[in-house]
């Protein structure tokens, strides 16, 4: 906190309190809060421990029935719409006003302050603990449920902490918002990624019962947009509540990651900057607890270690795909690809589209909602982009080219329905055109050795594999050795739109079509 001038700026709100005002309406509110006849009779006691016990007792009662919060450290003071930090030393001068005010003697306060005040911080941590929800906002006109869209007045009963600068508006529109997200997205189920991504941080996800596991990559080179996104989310959700630490400082183990882990608590998307294809490889299992908001370790600077159990989501720019050493479905399946490939001609480029997009924060901030309420009809499960899985095969091809060449082929090791078909195929002939798409494709192939530790993997072991006199076959299900004679994939020219039966509960927006 910075005191300047008789006013104090705080780091959560960035409003600045008037000093005087604070201390003021703190000792009114502590009046208000007080039972003049029992203090009386408090004061009017001859034993000086009898007087600070009984003065002990009222400040707890007092501290009790108040808006001051206790949160991460800091005192919370209601400022008639949030909850705002204030620092310790406005509290001591509002408790010695306070206790003078209701006839404290001097030589009381004097000797007792001390523990009076270590007293009122104890009722703080027993009794007032501020317990923000990211669902829960306040905006201009009141505060909002993201979930249920309901708006309501400002009152001390809702714990939140940061008001946005604008109103929220049910009918709000973005016509300027869409036009552009058409022009740099033109894939539809690409803008229903991203809308549905930013749709999860109208959850809180610290209280969510279905578990998303996804980080979202926004791939491409530069002028495409990406960085109108950015200035724009942090705009909706607040510059303060998106942090922009970078990846490998959060995956990287010892004290500093614990640091920068705990620079990243409470905010509601980190936002890293351009992600190095190689910050992931070596660090995959830190990555993945991470995508999966799994519980992390943080610690300030002076600080003790504690548990982080509200993990932002998290967006990473990227223009190149990352490369891992970690192979695994597991690992490829976390990411969602937004693939930005239109480059915005320097004529045709609006320099300052991100402030003009202010004046539609309102729509954006509906469009950001609808696209929590799709996700949540389709079971948390994110549509698929024939562009996003292009990437994906790509990026698995790098690292994993058995596993790229079996999702391209669609080979399987077991049925999808009841009574399917397989057949049996030679290890060899699987080898050979594992080979031919790495060619065709520019991967890497391995050998056969490397193949089959692969393909057992992939669950191509047990009975769904056998060694012959004639060498090792594999249970093949939806592959054929037809199949085999048609041309390997080609991942640039494949068509992987499908019928998504998902989105049959679902009822879109038709802006968002």
């Amino acid at each position: 906190y910075i005191m300047y001038r008789g006013k104090i700026k705080t780091e959560v709100t960035d409003e600045k309190l008037d000093y005087d005002k604070v201390i003021e309406d703190l000792v009114a509110l502590f009046e208000n809060c007080s039972d003049r006849g029992t203090i009386s009779t408090i004061c009017a006691s001859k034993d000086w421990h009898d007087r600070i016990e009984g003065l002990k007792e009222i400040l707890h009662g007092v501290i009790k029935k108040s808006t001051l919060k206790y949160f991460h450290g800091s005192v919370y003071w209601y400022n008639g719409k949030i909850y705002v930090p204030i620092i310790n030393d406005v509290l001591y001068r509002a408790l010695n006003l306070y206790l003078r005010k209701i006839g404290v003697g001097n030589s009381d306060i004097l000797q007792g302050l001390k523990y009076l005040i270590s007293e009122v911080f104890r009722s703080l941590k027993l009794w007032c603990m501020l317990d923000p929800t990211f669902h829960i906002q306040a905006y201009r006109n009141g505060v909002l449920d993201l979930t249920t869209r309901e708006l309501h007045p400002f009152s001390p009963d809702f714990h939140v902490i940061y008001l946005h600068d604008f109103d929220y508006d049910p009918k709000a529109k973005c016509p300027l918002w869409m036009e552009f997200l058409k022009t740099v997205l033109p894939e539809k189920e690409s803008r229903h990624i991203l809308q549905m991504y930013l749709g999860l941080c109208t959850f809180d996800r610290g209280k969510m019962t279905d578990k998303v596991e996804n980080c979202l990559m926004l791939y491409g080179n530069g002028s495409n947009g990406k960085s109108v996104i950015f200035e724009t989310v942090s705009g909706i959700f607040g510059k303060e509540n998106v942090s922009g630490i970078g990846l490998l400082s959060l995956i990287k183990g010892g004290d500093e990651r614990m640091r920068n882990i705990a620079a990243i608590d409470g905010k509601v998307v980190n936002v890293c900057p351009e992600v190095q294809a190689k910050d992931i490889s070596g660090y995959e299992d830190a990555f993945k607890a991470l995508c999966s908001g799994e519980g992390q370790y943080g610690r300030k600077i002076g600080g003790n270690v504690y548990a982080v159990r509200n993990v932002p989501w998290l967006i990473f720019n990227m223009n190149a795909l990352p490369k891992s050493t970690d192979g695994s479905h597991g690992f490829f399946r976390r990411f969602l690809y937004v693939i930005f490939g239109y480059i915005v001609p320097d004529e045709m480029q609006n320099k300052h589209l991100a402030y003009d997009l202010r004046q539609e924060y309102p729509g954006i901030l509906n469009w950001i909602i609808r696209g929590g309420q799709y996700l949540k009809k389709r079971g948390f499960i994110f549509p698929k982009s024939g562009n996003s899985e292009k990437e994906r095969l790509m990026a698995m091809g790098e690292s994993n080219v058995t596993m790229s060449w079996a999702y391209a082929r669609g080979i399987r090791c077991s049925a999808s329905v009841k009574g399917e078909l397989f057949t049996w195929i030679k290890a060899s002939e699987l080898y050979d055109d594992m080979v031919k798409y790495a060619e065709a494709n520019g991967f890497a192939p391995v050998d056969i050795t490397s193949f089959g530790r692969a393909m057992s993997k992939l669950g191509f072991n047990g009975e769904s594999r056998k060694r012959t006199s004639t060498g090792m076959l594999y249970k093949a299900y939806c592959l054929t050795e037809e199949d085999l004679n048609e041309p390997v994939p080609v991942v640039s020219d494949m068509e992987l739109t499908a019928q998504d039966l998902l989105d049959r509960d679902v009822e879109y927006d038709e802006d968002d079509l």
